[in-house]
Formats: structure tokens, C-alpha cells, sequence
């Protein structure tokens, strides 16, 4: 057959791997209840959202979107076709199906039925993945830093035990900080969507990385404890309730009086339309 372009073919024979797997949806669809269970809606629900919709993923976290696109398209059609078929949507209009299909692929917990679309997850390895972007978006930042402190500015240093035997941070800039202390910078990217569908929050909605900063602000600076187990999850409203200890990732750094740690924290937007903003502390 002669020489063929590695994407198109591992593309090709990606998409037919996903008709193949998607092929049991027909069986699932033809569930009913029995005379003295009926469960079938539920059981079909559960099976679309456990089974069917997850079977893309691992080629999702291991290949490129270049060649994973098609595939996670195909797929998102066979479980929307699936979906109005069960829930009998397809005898409504375009706009309601697809106002239907919108909801169907929203978590559990913001009245969806957590089917994710496979088109919409980014890849999490690469250039285009979590660490590339990382990476890239570290370089950046470096690269306006040192058009002011210039190499004095280190990235990703080696020789931090000295200050942060904890933790090794993004950026450190001697004589930086506040009162000319070290300036260490810890850099997070995140999405404020999340990896996973049931942790998504409606704070980020409201406030500016509300879905991101309290947890990151929690790993970098830890937490102390405040009230009992028995005073009930903490408020925000009020200042109330419980918070569990929780250690910094930068202690050693936190414990010292010549270092200043700054939290750098980035998000990134659906499709990659990236809101960055930084946070110090």
C-alpha cells in the first residue's frame, strides 16, 4: 500500500476502535424493567457514564489531540445518539436536543448526568499537555522576571535545601523579596474546570479563581486548625466551623525570616483560552 502519514492512519484506526467498543450502547439501549424491578433507565444511565463514556480516555492521556480528535468526536456522537435514544429526546426539536445533550454532559452534582465529552478534555501529555504548558508558561514568566532582577533570577534551582529542604520552588531571586529577602516562587497552572467532573465548583463563576486559589493557596501555604470536628465544615460566609491542620509544602521556606514565598497562580479556560493571572502572598 505504500508509505502512509503516521496520524491519519493511527487516527483512522483509533476511530474504528471506538465503534467497536461503543457497539454494546445498542444492547444497553434495548434495556427494559422486568415485572418486578425496574431499574432499567437507572441501570443504562449508570453504564453510559461508568462504561461507555470512559472508554477513550486512556488514548486520550497517551496520544496527541492530532490523532485523538476524530476518535473523541466519534465517540461524543455514539453516546449522544445514544442519550436521546434512552431518554427519548429525539423526537424533540434540534435546539432541545442539543439544550438536552448540554445538560447531559454536566456533572451529577450541577444536575447533569456526568457525560463528559471526550472532544472537550485536553490532552494531558505533550507541548499542548499540563506540563508543557507548565513548562512554557514558567519560561515566560523567567523571561520577564530577569528583565528586571536579571540572572539573578534561577529557575527550578538545584541548591535549595539551604532555604527549601521541602519543597523545590518554580523561581527563587535573591535579595527579591520583601525587606530583601529571597523571593520564592511557586508556579500553578490549573484548569478551574477540573480533571474530574464531580469536583467542579460554582464559586469560580462568582469570583476570580474561586474554583482554584482556596485548595492551591492551601497546598503552598498549609492550613492551621481552627474549631472542632464538631463544629461542622468551614464557612466561608462566617469565618466558621472546622479546618483541619494541613502542612505547607513550602514549611521550611515559611519558617525562615529571609525568605518571602509567593504563590504564582495561572488558569486556563475551555479550549485552551487561557486567563492568566498571578497571585502573590
Amino acid at each position: 500500500k505504500g508509505y502512509q502519514p503516521r496520524e491519519p492512519l493511527c487516527s483512522a484506526q483509533l476511530v474504528k476502535r471506538v465503534r467497536i467498543a461503543l457497539e454494546p450502547l445498542d444492547g444497553i439501549i434495548q434495556l427494559r424493567d422486568a415485572p418486578s424491578l425496574d431499574i432499567a433507565q437507572q441501570a443504562q444511565h449508570c453504564l453510559m457514564r461508568y462504561c461507555s463514556n470512559t472508554t477513550l480516555v486512556y488514548f486520550l492521556r497517551t496520544m496527541p489531540p492530532s490523532m485523538t480528535i476524530e476518535a473523541a468526536q466519534e465517540h461524543d456522537r455514539l453516546i449522544a445518539s445514544a442519550f436521546h435514544r434512552i431518554v427519548g429526546s429525539e423526537a424533540g426539536s434540534p435546539a432541545q436536543c442539543e439544550r438536552a445533550l448540554r445538560q447531559a454532559r454536566l456533572p451529577v452534582k450541577l444536575g447533569g448526568l456526568g457525560l463528559t465529552s471526550m472532544a472537550a478534555i485536553p490532552s494531558n501529555i505533550g507541548r499542548l499537555g499540563h506540563c508543557g504548558r507548565h513548562n512554557s508558561l514558567l519560561a515566560a514568566l523567567a523571561k520577564v522576571m530577569r528583565s528586571v532582577w536579571g540572572m539573578l533570577v534561577e529557575v527550578e534551582p538545584r541548591d535549595h535545601l539551604g532555604y527549601s529542604n521541602d519543597y523545590r520552588p518554580d523561581v527563587s531571586v535573591a535579595g527579591a523579596g520583601r525587606s530583601r529577602s529571597r523571593l520564592i516562587g511557586d508556579v500553578k497552572f490549573k484548569d478551574s474546570l477540573s480533571s474530574n467532573p464531580e469536583d467542579v465548583g460554582q464559586r469560580g463563576a462568582f469570583v476570580g479563581l474561586g474554583n482554584t486559589e482556596p485548595g492551591t493557596s492551601a497546598d503552598v501555604f498549609g492550613l492551621e486548625q481552627r474549631g472542632a470536628v464538631g463544629d461542622g465544615d468551614f464557612r466561608p460566609s462566617d469565618g466558621g466551623g472546622y479546618v483541619a491542620y494541613k502542612k505547607a509544602d513550602y514549611a521550611h521556606a515559611l519558617s525562615r525570616s529571609d525568605t518571602d514565598v509567593q504563590m504564582y497562580l495561572f488558569e486556563a479556560g475551555e479550549r485552551e483560552r487561557e486567563r492568566e493571572r498571578g497571585r502573590g502572598r
